[in-house]
């Protein structure tokens, strides 16, 4: 008996199931494609989890994890999502207006560490801009809704006012075609409190 190896751990970068992925490096990509990928490279290079352990589309955020003989103390755990909804927000300039547009995020990968009792879950999201520095956005604002509830863009611009307001960032603290004078800003946040990143 020769099973195949199965592990539940994520797949090197390295592995040949994922730099088969990578593309060709070779012939005039330095002269039209670099410092990007090249034409022939495939977005699942990204994609670590074992072809076991995926899924066809995405998560939903609420659903049950159950793990058997994975701990070493207990034969089955089992939990499930809180169904909570992350939603991203960006203060951006398009052409002459400064717009607070939503991108739409994806709940794509959950990682389970039996060892620390966690479960971590990644949402992405994409969103169109001019130039690679992002001189044209002014905040990014992450919060989330509670399952069941979804808030309409006005209670959520309501929200990042707010949470702007508390953090002391003026109303002139992004000038359109230039980037914030804010490098980083430390903000102490309380339970269930949102505020804007720069």
């Amino acid at each position: 008996d020769e099973p195949a190896p199965v592990g539940a751990f994520p797949l090197a970068r390295t592995w040949a199931a994922r730099t088969k992925h990578l593309g060709t490096y070779e012939g005039d990509y330095m002269a039209t494609r670099w410092p990007y990928f090249p034409e022939d490279f495939s977005w699942e290079y990204f994609n670590a989890a074992p072809p076991s352990q995926r899924i066809e589309k995405y998560w939903k955020g609420d659903e049950e994890i159950t793990l058997q003989h994975m701990h070493p103390t207990q034969a089955s755990v089992r939990g499930r999502l809180p169904g909570l909804k992350p939603r991203a927000f960006l203060l951006v300039q398009r052409g002459t207006q400064m717009v607070f547009e939503e991108s739409r995020l994806e709940l794509d990968t959950i990682t389970v560490d039996a060892d620390a009792w966690e479960v971590h879950c990644v949402w992405r999201g994409l969103v169109e801009v001019d130039d690679e520095e992002l001189t044209k956005v002014g905040f990014l604002f992450v919060t989330h809704d509670k399952a069941g509830v979804t808030r309409t863009p006005l209670e959520v611009r309501a929200a990042f006012d707010k949470a702007r307001q508390a953090a002391n960032f003026a109303d002139d603290a992004f000038k359109p075609e230039a980037p914030p004078e804010q490098d980083e800003v430390a903000i102490k946040l309380e339970d269930d409190e949102e505020a804007p990143i720069t």
